[in-house]
Parts: structure tokens; sequence; C-alpha cells
């Protein structure tokens, strides 16, 4: 198992009123260490749970350590869920690129279940996210997880 990296809590604004609580990682452990925030919902929490589940899960069988942490954001109808997904080394280029694939693809499918305008909720395509993220591993790590 990965030493976990040095991390620290730290506000982040969206506009001079809102935000969310993040993580900031220690320089040393920047090569090794991603945080992939998305603010959680109101919404059913067996999916909200099922969702998250599906999303670490996926990281772990592609070979990388995977904790989660559940911070407060300005949004009483939503909470930060941050992904803290490490290493023992350094990400290699084909794993920085998935990352930044696999993070695009976590939070679109989750946005797109919801309406910021009119508050609907939608169905939560976890089962569409995750042949997403699957392709996404073998495309990009040569791998199928």
């Amino acid at each position: 198992m990965a030493v976990p990296p040095k991390i620290k809590k730290v506000w982040k604004s969206t506009d001079p009123w809102r935000g969310y609580y993040t993580y900031e990682v220690a320089p040393e452990d920047a090569d090794r260490t991603r945080i992939i925030d998305l603010v959680y919902i109101a919404r059913d929490p067996r999916e909200n749970e099922e969702y998250l589940r599906t999303a670490k899960e996926l990281l772990k069988k592609s070979g990388f350590n995977v904790r989660k942490a559940i911070l407060p954001s300005s949004n009483v109808f939503g909470m930060n869920v941050a992904l803290i997904v490490y290493k023992d080394k350094p990400f290699t280029e084909k794993e920085k690129e998935f990352l930044n694939e696999f993070e695009d693809a976590y939070i679109d499918y989750y946005t797109r279940s919801f309406s910021i305008f009119t508050g609907e909720i939608y169905e939560l395509e976890t089962d569409s996210f995750r042949k997403a993220a699957e392709e996404i591993a073998k495309k990009k790590l040569g791998e199928a997880v």
C-alpha cells in the first residue's frame, strides 16, 4: 500500500461569496497525487454512494490508491466529495492522461443528472459512466478494468 500523500484542507472560491473546501497537495507529493473534486447534490443517497463506489473501484482496478473525503461547500444542497488518488511513485504520462479523461467523465456523467435551473433530478447513469471509464482505461493504460 502506498504512503498517503501530505495534503492540506483549503477553501476554493467559485465567486466572491461561494465555493467549497478541497485539498492542496504538498509539493513533494504533487507528481504522485491527484485530487478529483465533485460537489454531490442532495438526491437519493444510495445513488450517490453507488456512483462514488463505482468511481473508486474503477480507479483501484486501474492501479491507483484512492481515499475519499467529504467536505463542506457553500451550497446547502451539496457537499464536496474529494477523491484523493495517489501512488508510491510519480504518475506516468499515460496515467496522467487517464486521470484527466477519467475526471472529465466522472464529472460529466454526474452533472448531466440534474438541472441547476429547474432543480429536476434525472437518472444517474452509473453503468454508462462505468463503461466510459473502462474504455478510457483500455485506451490510455492499455488494460481492461
